[in-house]
């Protein structure tokens, strides 16, 4: 995601200096935006993981069968 958002920046520079285009522009913020969402996506994994992983080693928390499938 740094890299993404490196780029970004890069592109705005170079736009303002005249050296880029909008096009450039637009695909690096497409870029950052896809970046983000992954790395959003990815931690609500992690997450999810955490909880069935602690109910699995008996932490307490009671969660149906039914339920634990929405968690993978």
């Amino acid at each position: 995601m740094v890299t993404a958002q490196e780029t970004l920046a890069l592109s705005i520079g170079r736009d303002e200096d005249g050296r880029s285009s909008l096009p450039d522009v637009l695909d690096a913020e497409r870029s950052a935006a896809t970046s983000q969402a992954s790395l959003a996506q990815a931690l609500q994994q992690n997450g999810d993981g955490s909880v069935v992983l602690n109910v699995a080693i008996g932490s307490g928390y009671n969660v149906d069968r039914r339920d634990q499938a929405n968690f993978l």
